[in-house]
């Protein structure tokens, strides 16, 4: 820590005077289809055989990046056991059964800017007329009801096997929020999550 603190002192400015100058983010724009960069569609085929082929779940970017679909529109692409459309109430559902079953979770919340990811058992779950409502002691999550027009059950391969998560979106295509099971790197999923999920795939 003096280290620090005399690094911090050494850059100090003594005469702060302009204040931070804030501007309004455009919504960020969703991709669309085009060709590959070979210049030929990707079939439906070869899109789940490359997911397959990932090694690592931050590599779907680089796949969505490659054929230039949106999330949902590759989710389409690829059979059921990959990606699965399920009700768009599931949200409420994977708290509920996460809190009853002591299950801890990962939840990540992005926006243009930054990625909160909070992590933990449900400690408190409230529903009111507009929002659901997570109410832990270290966070809070409030998801407005009407916002929400699709949910997805997602599998991609990692190191130790699928982690699977559940991806809500609003009804402009937006990503809302993800869900996994907690889990430390390099370990595999917890089985209860699954339970969880697989829940809601037979609803």
């Amino acid at each position: 820590m003096p280290a620090f603190n005399a690094l911090v002192e050494s850059y100090r400015c003594t005469h702060e005077t302009a204040k931070a100058h804030v501007e309004s983010v455009a919504p960020r724009g969703m991709p669309h289809s085009h060709p590959g960069a070979d210049g030929h569609g990707a079939s439906e085929q070869s899109i789940s055989e490359e997911w397959r082929a990932m090694s690592d779940p931050h590599d779907f970017y680089l796949l969505m990046r490659k054929h230039g679909k949106s999330r949902q529109e590759l989710y389409r692409c690829v059979e059921p056991d990959l990606a699965r459309e399920v009700a768009a109430d599931s949200l409420m559902d994977v708290l509920t059964e996460s809190k009853m079953r002591d299950v801890s979770l990962a939840i990540f919340v992005s926006n243009a800017g930054c990625v909160q990811i909070s992590t933990g058992k449900v400690e408190k779950l409230a529903r009111d007329a507009q929002y659901l409502n997570v109410l832990n002691k270290q966070y809070r999550l409030h998801v407005e009801h009407e916002r929400i027009d699709r949910c997805w059950i997602v599998s991609k391969p990692s190191d130790c096997g699928y982690v699977t998560s559940l991806e809500v979106f609003a009804k402009d295509g937006q990503l809302i929020l993800q869900i996994y099971g907690q889990r430390a790197e390099h370990e595999p999923e917890q089985p209860g999550w699954r339970v969880i999920l697989a829940g809601c795939m037979s609803l």
